[in-house]
Parts: C-alpha cells; structure tokens; sequence
C-alpha cells in the first residue's frame, strides 16, 4: 500500500473480508417473501443469523437456506427473534427449490479501503467518514500506487480543503512523479508550486463569439521564467495584489 517514511503506517490501506456480501441472498429472500409478513430487518436477521456460526462465508446461502429448513422441522431456533407468522411465511415462500436456488448463491467479497492522514490517524473510509475530495484522494493513492505509465487527474483538489490538499494530496504528487509522468488539471496553487511541477502551462479562455470557449496558453515553462509566475499569481493567486494581501493580513 502507499507509504513513506513520515508515515507510521501506509498512508492508504486495503482489507479484503472474503464473501461477506450477503447482499444478494437478502435481495432473493426479499422477491418471495411478503413483505407484510417479514419485515427487510427480519430478512436480514435471518441472514445474519444464518451467517454466524459458519467458518467459511462462501457457504452463507447454504446456512440460509439450511436454517430455513430447519424452521419448517423444528421451530424457530433459540435466538433468533421471529414470529410465527414471518416463519410460517419464509417455510411457505422459500420452497425446497427455492432453497436450492439459496445454495447457489456465492456472496461477494466485501473491500474495505481505509484513507490515513501524515500523521498516522484514521481519516475514514470511502463508505465512512470521508468527504467527496477525500475519498477521491484515496482511491488516487490507489490509482499511483502502482504504474510507470503516464497518468492524466483532472482537478484532484475538487471537495478538499487546503490543509489536507497541501499535507495529503501534494506529497502523493510528489512522490508519484519520482516514477512516472503525472499531467494535472488545476485551479489550485499548492499544487505545481508545492508540487515541484517542471511545466506549468498556464491557460486562458477566450470566446470566438459562439457559446463554446477555448483554452489559449498563456505562459508556459517552470516557475523560473517571470511570465509562469505572473500567471501563477493571477489564475491561481487571484492577482499578485490578492497574494500581498494575504501575506500582509497574515503577517508573513
């Protein structure tokens, strides 16, 4: 997984739980029972229920179906909340054949994917806790982890703030183009300046009269040569005087 050495642990973390999906055994319990009987939480119970004890997941439709023959010979089993009406309804919708249809069933694997700060924290998942930007920056750890091939990333800054763009998302920059060829789309600053970008092509649109507009270079080189900077400041700064204002503001 992506790591450096100012990382306690890699920076973005993948852990695979073999066919825990039981998705599509809810979704096939849910076509043939009524759902004024067996309420979505019972068919889920059910499957949890039915999943619990199994030391291979891969077996999970035949636990459902297993239990459900079960029901129908023994009884509702200890523990498992259902009532005799939502069992009379499962036993008289779940046919043998249907349950055999439950044995066929092989449930997915599940992937987590776990994004770290600089710092070694826990920023979230891209199912929890992660912002749009954040959950984007994750998977473009992915994207570079591996590769030597040029890649092309169309605004990576979108829905991040500028702490986690400059902490988080310029070091993965950096670290990628050591290797190959990274071509950035961006409206942010901190990343060709912070970034250590070699080309900054600097662009303006410009309307031939029609509603399309099309991008004309206006600089192009390294922050070197005076006309890269100048647009750096107005493009991305928002002018040279805007930029003065903030140091000035910030006491820098």
């Amino acid at each position: 997984m992506p790591k450096t050495e100012k990382h306690e642990q890699p920076y973005v973390v993948v852990d695979n739980e073999p066919f825990s999906d039981t998705s599509p055994l809810v979704e096939a319990l849910r076509q043939w029972v009524d759902s004024r009987s067996v309420s979505d939480e019972v068919v889920h119970a059910v499957c949890d229920f039915a999943a619990k004890d199994l030391t291979d997941m891969a077996l999970a439709g035949q636990g459902v179906a297993g239990l459900i023959g079960r029901i129908e010979a023994n009884g509702v089993p200890t523990g498992l909340e259902l009532t005799a009406r939502a069992a009379e309804s499962l036993v008289q919708r779940v046919t043998p054949r249907r349950r055999a249809e439950l044995e066929a069933i092989r449930p997915e694997d599940v992937a987590t994917v776990t994004l770290f700060r600089k710092d070694g924290s826990r920023a979230g998942t891209l199912t929890e806790g992660l912002s749009v930007g954040q959950r984007c920056t994750a998977i473009l750890a992915l994207a570079l982890a591996t590769g030597v091939d040029p890649i092309v990333i169309d605004q990576p800054e979108d829905e991040i703030d500028n702490e986690f763009i400059y902490t988080e998302l310029v070091p993965l920059l950096r670290r990628a183009k050591e290797r190959r060829q990274v071509i950035v789309a961006t409206h942010n600053p901190n990343l060709p300046v912070n970034g250590d970008a070699e080309l900054i092509c600097a662009l303006t649109a410009s309307s031939n009269g029609t509603s399309r507009s099309r991008g004309q270079v206006a600089a192009l080189g390294s922050l070197d040569r005076r006309p890269v900077r100048e647009r750096v400041e107005l493009i991305m700064e928002g002018s040279k005087e805007a930029f003065e204002r903030r140091r000035a503001k910030y006491g820098f």
